[in-house]
């Protein structure tokens, strides 16, 4: 066997880095030839792909993301490859201060991350994803459920969902978590979050599923079998038919 030649777990190695070698490439090159790094889509896409995010996040941004915000992010994302601590990172932490837009990125990075969500907010409180990301650590939030509700915390993390949702109204999952985090303190309440969640793209197909679900457990059969009937799952809209047969 050749000693020179690299072992496998080098060769996985330095293929790691190539999206990082690209992405300096064009951060080398990409400011004298345009003058802007915001127009430099293909720096952006290698370090998003690495990271599994969509850099089309980015286009057509409704508050309008400057060129220095783009920068700092760009740079934050280099510099992580060194600096693993986000709380040490400068351009990331000034990346997330210029622009709200930023918070869904850094929660898909670092999630159970309590002082840079406590930060995103406390920065970027027009973000409904800050309200989202803390509510989400304070609740134990594991495969889209979460496990540590209770009454010390109930109240606490509605308000956090409630406060996220006034900023986003149209976000299905999140009107679904606060059917459930209301549901053992107020039945009416969380059926009325789980039909926004139903009207709101229906994640999952449960939140007409719970509507449904919460009508019946207060005995309102007549409601139950309309929320049920709002679902586009096949199972649940059963469930009307079979409710309503049962009362005949």
């Amino acid at each position: 066997m050749n000693k020179d030649a690299p072992t496998l777990r080098q060769s996985r190695k330095r293929l790691h880095l190539i999206p990082w070698l690209l992405a300096g490439v064009f951060v080398l090159f990409s400011v004298p030839l345009n003058g802007h790094l915001e127009n430099n889509q293909q720096a952006l896409a290698s370090i998003f792909a690495s990271y599994k995010v969509d850099h089309g996040f980015f286009r057509n941004s409704p508050d309008g993301v400057s060129t220095n915000c783009r920068t700092d992010w760009l740079k934050g994302i280099i510099k992580a490859q060194s600096v693993a601590d986000p709380l040490k990172n400068e351009d990331i932490q000034r990346a997330l201060r210029c622009s709200g837009e930023y918070v869904v990125l850094l929660k898909h990075l670092y999630p159970s991350n309590r002082e840079l969500a406590a930060i995103a907010l406390e920065v970027r409180p027009d973000a409904a994803e800050s309200w989202f990301w803390v509510a989400e650590i304070e609740a134990g939030y594991v495969n889209f459920n979460f496990t540590l509700v209770d009454e010390s915390n109930r109240g606490h993390i509605a308000s956090l969902l409630r406060n996220g949702l006034a900023i986003d109204p149209t976000d299905g999952l999140r009107w679904r978590l606060l059917g459930d985090v209301l549901i053992e303190a107020d039945v009416d309440a969380a059926i009325e979050a789980y039909l926004q969640s139903c009207f709101n793209g229906d994640p999952g197909y449960n939140g007409c599923l719970r509507a449904g679900l919460a009508a019946e457990q207060v005995g309102d059969i007549e409601n139950a079998i309309r929320y049920y009937r709002y679902s586009n799952y096949e199972v649940v809209a059963e469930k009307a038919s079979a409710l309503e047969d049962s009362t005949r």
